[in-house]
């Protein structure tokens, strides 16, 4: 298991994380429970999970306050303005959502390629998926997904942006320069001189730790 990160003096939403806690009587769920404060005064425990993923925001009054019709049902962010199904999470959420999980979860399977190597998200788009939205707006399309113009800079405004794939790609190049045998140039160039694929040459660095020479004169498996 991995270690507990601790949330105490942490808020999400209108819960102000006092310290940890046991679970709930009789309650099934497995994982760390937080003793949490709303801004209207009420104390409760939450589950950590519900807290990371937004799924708790407020002892139920937050939902209180947005349920006008602006704010509710099909409108509310969460829902992409009624172009989903009722009761879909919208790519946006679903984005936020994963972009959270592998920054801190050491357990995700993308954790070592974003918090991991110290991705880190701003404490404002942690504590609400409204601001984030704010910041970041709609995706164009279901093509597009969140990408980070500073390669290594941190999830944050100003430094990420709605991409397509390609998009993406020609962001990585740029930020991407090896130097092998006295000559630099990005990741495609040297797949395409020696004839391995980008996305391999990728994985034999971040993920398995090759050396650059390996990574680029290894021949790949069939």
């Amino acid at each position: 298991m991995g270690k507990t990160i601790d949330l105490s003096g942490k808020r999400f939403g209108r819960w102000s994380v006092l310290k940890q806690t046991d679970p709930p009587q009789d309650w099934e769920h497995r994982g760390t429970w937080w003793l949490c404060q709303c801004d209207c005064g009420i104390k409760r425990p939450v589950y950590g999970n519900s807290l990371r993923s937004g799924t708790s925001r407020s002892c139920g009054c937050l939902h209180s306050e947005i349920s006008s019709e602006q704010m509710s049902g099909k409108n509310h962010p969460m829902y992409r303005h009624g172009q989903a199904r009722e009761g879909q999470r919208s790519k946006e959420w679903r984005t936020w959502n994963s972009m959270i999980r592998r920054c801190i979860y050491p357990s995700m399977k993308s954790y070592p390629h974003y918090g991991g190597r110290g991705i880190k998200i701003c404490q404002r788009w942690l504590d609400s998926f409204e601001d984030f939205l704010i910041d970041v707006g709609y995706a164009p399309s279901e093509k597009h997904s969140l990408d980070r113009i500073d390669n290594n800079g941190n999830y944050e405004p100003g430094n990420v942006r709605w991409a397509t794939n390609s998009e993406q790609i020609k962001n990585s190049r740029r930020a991407r320069i090896i130097t092998f045998q006295g000559r630099a140039q990005n990741i495609m160039d040297w797949a395409q001189e020696v004839g391995i694929n980008r996305q391999t040459i990728q994985m034999r660095l971040d993920h398995y730790g090759w050396s650059i020479h390996d990574a680029l004169t290894k021949p790949a498996r069939r």
